[in-house]
């Protein structure tokens, strides 16, 4: 009921009208345990009256937001949610690629490192498939002949900073050089934020260099408590046509990866999908 009473209270349809500090006590009182007790409606009302003008001083806020509604759940409910509410807050970073046809964009962030990357590229070679690789700069710096292979294969490149910066946590200034740097080792008009994590500041500098790419399906692989199975049940339950799927060729992700990738590879082949590079 106290939540019942907290989203009737939500209707607000211009946000200036509402303090930061009066919305985020609101949503430190949205302390959901389980998102099944929700029901779409109620989280799409929550976030209409979420309208903010300056996400720079929402990032916590709209973090605490998701969390609050099961973040650990990955189910549709989860997923039509979270699309909702950042593809409205973000609606000038690419989320997906509009298509009717059946094709599917594979990416792989954080590497490239030698003990995953080639068997990456070995799973997508069996299927003719092809991929974006967004790249950390360390280490293309540390593995450049894993880099040189993606290259000769003719995947697509993309950049993720040098460090692996949180963009959230890192001052615009030392977020720039990074990202910077990271171009230099790895040239690329593609970037995608570690984390999925910019501030609005950043991105409205960003944007005029890059094209900023995030996803629309995340295989949570490099979750500790995200099982193989669920890994891949993430990306069949969600995935369709023009949709970016976001994998990691990274240690932390290598258990869950190595038994999602060739079952994702295999499922949608035989459903007809083809699997391109972000042009």
């Amino acid at each position: 009921m106290r939540c019942k009473r907290i989203l009737q209270g939500i209707r607000v349809a211009n946000a200036d009208e509402w303090s930061c500090m009066r919305c985020k006590r609101i949503l430190q009182d949205i302390r959901v345990a389980n998102a099944d007790e929700w029901s779409f409606m109620r989280c799409k009302r929550i976030i209409q009256g979420i309208c903010v003008a300056n996400a720079d001083q929402w990032r916590g806020e709209i973090d605490f937001v998701l969390n609050g509604i099961s973040l650990y759940l990955h189910g549709n409910m989860y997923y039509s949610i979270v699309n909702f509410l950042i593809k409205r807050i973000f609606p000038s970073l690419e989320w997906n690629i509009k298509t009717h046809e059946k094709i599917i964009y594979l990416t792989f962030d954080d590497g490239p490192i030698p003990e995953v990357t080639p068997w990456v590229l070995q799973q997508l070679k069996g299927y003719d498939a092809k991929a974006t690789f967004f790249c950390v700069g360390e280490n293309v710096k540390k593995h450049p002949e894993i880099f040189a292979q993606v290259k000769s294969e003719n995947h697509q490149l993309g950049h993720h900073t040098f460090s692996h910066l949180n963009g959230w946590k890192t001052k615009n200034e030392s977020y720039f050089s990074d990202v910077e740097k990271g171009n230099a080792v790895c040239p690329s008009p593609l970037f995608r934020p570690p984390y999925g994590k910019l501030k609005r500041t950043q991105i409205q500098v960003l944007k005029k260099h890059y094209r900023i790419i995030m996803w629309d399906v995340l295989s949570y692989d490099f979750d500790k408590n995200c099982s193989p199975e669920k890994c891949f049940q993430n990306v069949l339950k969600h995935a369709t046509n023009g949709s970016i799927i976001v994998f990691h060729d990274s240690l932390k992700a290598e258990q869950n990866l190595r038994y999602a990738l060739p079952k994702v590879l295999d499922y949608f082949s035989k459903k007809g999908y083809r699997f391109e590079a972000i042009a």
